[in-house]
C-alpha cells in the first residue's frame, strides 16, 4: 500500500502517473498479478506505451510541438515544457539518421536555432565507438 502513496500532486511511479491514470492505463506487462510503476521497468514502459496508444499515439508520425502526436502527448504531461523535452530527448535517442529535428519539429529548430537539412554520416559515429557527443546529423 505504501507504493501507491503519490509525490506532491498525486503523481506515481516512474513516470509520474496521477492515481486515474494509473488505474485506466496501467498493464501488468512482467505478469507478476499486478501492476507496479515504481519498481517494474515492463510495467512502466508498457503502461507509458498504453496510455499515449490509447490516446492517438502512431509510430512513425512526427511528434514535435504542432503535431497531433505532441498534442497525444498532453494526456500524460500537460506542460508544454515537459513534452518539448521529452521531444528533445527522443531526438537524441534517435541518433544520426533517426527521427531528424526536421521531421519531428524539434524545439531547436522552433526556438529559432539551425534548421538547415542535415546530413548523417554514411557509418552512424556511434557504431565506430563514438560517444554520444559526436554522434549527430551534421549542417551540410
Amino acid at each position: 500500500m505504501r507504493d501507491l502513496i503519490g509525490a506532491y500532486a498525486g503523481e506515481i511511479g516512474q513516470t509520474q502517473f496521477l492515481p486515474s491514470s494509473y488505474v485506466k492505463y496501467g498493464v501488468d506487462y512482467d505478469g507478476d498479478g499486478h501492476v507496479d510503476l515504481r519498481h517494474s521497468v515492463p510495467d512502466v514502459l508498457a503502461s507509458t506505451a498504453n496510455l499515449l496508444k490509447t490516446n492517438g499515439w502512431r509510430a512513425g508520425a512526427p511528434f514535435g510541438e504542432g503535431t497531433a502526436i505532441f498534442k497525444v502527448m498532453s494526456e500524460w504531461n500537460r506542460s508544454v515544457v515537459y513534452r518539448k523535452t521529452l521531444v528533445l530527448f527522443a531526438e537524441r535517442l534517435a541518433g544520426p539518421c533517426g527521427a531528424s529535428s526536421i521531421e519531428t519539429g524539434s524545439i531547436v529548430g522552433s526556438a529559432g536555432g539551425d534548421t538547415s537539412t542535415k546530413s548523417c554520416p554514411s557509418t552512424p559515429l556511434a557504431s565506430r565507438g563514438n560517444s554520444y557527443p559526436e554522434n549527430r546529423c551534421y549542417p551540410r
